[in-house]
């Protein structure tokens, strides 16, 4: 498991990421003191670049990080272990859905969010959070992370299958043909431009375009939000394999 781990500059986690990394996982550490200067925020924002890159990100950095919950797809486990402020609890309860939350006394327990454990002062952290991130990980099984976003499967049937894809601001997926399935693609929210045999379309919210069987097509966000948007597929055949990749920025075949 990659574990992106934001801890603050005391040392108080240092044990934890030893603990996983002698596990054999692979532990990216972020560190910074409080309070965050304007470059702690630019790295902050750096780090949540690359968060497609992590199975989880535990942070126990406080709020500040959950600040960018909702333009990543890798879910967040938090260790509250304070009193928050109003404004703070704010920002805790407005976080992603796919946030979760452990406490280090019952105090701290908020009935809104998603808690999955208090931790025992004194006692063993490691196995406890292990345990977390593996429930964490079953609980958003349902999407397939890819370099330039996500997927998640809303419908898949004999004659059709359904994805809900969200592409990040900047990427696009490759230029690809299928040979055994035409797509309709509606955009849900941002700004995209499709590339369609010859044709460049631009597309916004509202705005669909079919993609026959055997074109050549592209997508790419070209705003400065998540690019949303609902592909449906009919056909004969759905799998991830039915792929011609013509080109392609990460090196995919």
């Amino acid at each position: 498991m990659k574990i992106g781990l934001m801890m603050k500059s005391d040392g108080s986690y240092e044990g934890l990421a030893q603990g996983l990394a002698n596990r054999g996982h692979d532990v990216v550490a972020f560190r910074r003191s409080s309070p965050f200067s304007a470059k702690d925020y630019l790295d902050l924002a750096i780090f949540m670049r690359d968060a497609p890159g992590y199975d989880i990100i535990h942070n126990t950095m406080g709020y500040v990080p959950l600040l960018f919950s909702s333009f990543i797809a890798t879910p967040i486990l938090t260790t509250i272990d304070g009193c928050l402020t109003e404004d703070e609890l704010t920002v805790y309860k407005t976080a992603s859905q796919r946030c979760f939350f452990v406490a280090t006394e019952s105090a701290w327990v908020i009935p809104e969010l998603k808690f999955l454990f208090i931790l025992e002062r004194g006692g063993d952290i490691l196995d406890p959070y292990i345990k977390a991130y593996e429930r964490v990980g079953k609980e958003t099984a349902t999407e397939d992370h890819r370099p330039w976003g996500y997927y998640r499967v809303l419908s898949d049937m004999d004659d059709h299958k359904v994805k809900r894809i969200t592409v990040w601001p900047g990427r696009r997926l490759s230029l690809q043909s299928h040979t055994r399935r035409a797509e309709h693609w509606i955009i849900v929210s941002g700004h995209a431009r499709v590339k369609l045999n010859e044709k460049d379309i631009d597309l916004q919210q509202h705005e669909s375009v079919n993609i026959p069987r055997g074109a050549v097509h592209r997508i790419q966000n070209i705003g400065g939000t998540p690019l949303v948007f609902i592909e449906v597929q009919q056909g004969e055949y759905f799998g991830e394999d039915d792929i011609t990749r013509l080109e392609d920025d990460f090196g995919r075949v």
